[in-house]
């Protein structure tokens, strides 16, 4: 029985949802930037003749090596539509021959400074394990950060972001009781870890849409029983994007039956400060593996009230106990996001919850 059910992948309840515990987490990393042009910006693309069901920008004709990069990386768009400009090309080719867990994306979500391309630089799963162990030699982000600066790239102050995916190897579904856990950690601290980022990132930003938290909300939570009804109570449909469930601080539809089993965190922006973004990802890296031990005995025990003198003493215990190197880290951060401008508020009406949802209900656990 234990057997069949590890290869379906089913969570009937809480009452079978420790079956499975966390093996081998995994982070991915995701960062918003923009890359400085050095050469014309393409118009429209038009049909290699060299190559098979490949789109090339019209003013740039690739040979050697950027055709292979091209043949091997570039989607097939439909005529007109813009393509990765050289100078991501050329980045991607750059980042890949010396950090190959590293890779470029075309990322269309942010809109360019003048004189600059956006792009999307993401890391490849890795070892959450590894990383939380690692040395300064074996740093897989910090070498990235400096190399990605110098070669022209930026991180635009309002729209751009930082996401960083929590999963398990192998596509492994983490257990109900884990995830469950970790929804009523980041409500319950939502707003400390809203001091170390930047205020548009708080409560304001139309794509990190605040989880909410009220008293109502958290007693829901609490009894939630399914996957399905943790998302429908933290990342409720927005009206003006029905069904758009992805664009809160930390978005679970990717848990969802045929998604990637991972968790998104969208709260942070982007940056190029590698102090900055390894400080996070080891606080969500930590906030996981705190959740993932003892899950079932932790909520039975959980309470939304704090717990210390206030709640940014209980965030150290829980997840900082005797570290202060990432003490000292988040102080920082919240004296560097409170002189931090450019914060910008959108339209109330924008987190209300619309009608209309999709259908999951064939998948019995969700």
């Amino acid at each position: 029985i234990f057997f069949r059910l590890f290869l379906c992948g089913g969570m009937k309840s809480d009452a079978c949802c420790e079956w499975m515990p966390l093996h081998s987490p995994t982070f991915g990393v995701e960062l918003e930037l923009e890359v400085k042009l050095k050469g014309p910006e393409p118009e429209c693309c038009l049909r290699d003749r060299g190559a098979v069901d490949l789109w090339i920008p019209a003013d740039h004709k690739p040979s050697g090596a950027q055709k292979d990069w091209y043949s091997r990386h570039c989607p097939i768009l439909k005529p007109g539509e813009p393509d990765h400009h050289p100078s991501s090309v050329r980045l991607a080719m750059a980042l890949e021959q010396r950090f190959a867990h590293w890779e470029v994306h075309q990322d269309r979500s942010v809109a360019a400074s003048p004189g600059y391309h956006s792009v999307e630089v993401v890391m490849k799963p890795k070892s959450a394990v590894d990383f939380l162990r690692r040395r300064n030699e074996d740093d897989p982000i910090s070498p990235v950060m400096n190399f990605l600066a110098g070669f022209g790239c930026r991180a635009p102050q309002k729209s751009a972001a930082l996401h960083v995916h929590l999963g398990t190897h192998g596509n492994l579904e983490p257990s109900f009781a884990h995830v469950k856990l970790l929804c009523l950690y980041y409500v319950k601290f939502q707003r400390i870890l809203d001091t170390v980022v930047p205020p548009n990132r708080r409560r304001g930003h139309p794509y990190c849409l605040p989880l909410p938290d009220s008293p109502d909300t958290q007693v829901q939570l609490l009894r939630a029983t399914t996957l399905r009804s943790l998302q429908d109570l933290l990342n409720p449909p927005i009206a003006a994007q029905c069904n758009a469930q992805r664009y809160y601080k930390v978005n679970l539809s990717n848990l969802r039956p045929g998604g990637s089993n991972t968790i998104e965190v969208r709260h942070q922006a982007s940056s190029l400060d590698s102090e900055r973004v390894t400080g996070w990802v080891e606080t969500l890296l930590l906030m996981m593996q705190y959740s993932s031990e003892d899950a079932q005995q932790k909520l039975q025990g959980f309470i939304y009230e704090p717990q210390a003198v206030d709640l940014q003493t209980e965030f150290f215990q829980l997840f900082y106990p005797q570290n202060a190197r990432l003490q000292e880290w988040f102080l920082r951060s919240q004296a560097s996001s409170a002189e931090c401008k450019g914060c910008w508020i959108v339209p109330r009406w924008l987190p209300f919850a619309c009608a209309s949802r999709t259908d999951f209900s064939k998948a019995s656990w969700w």
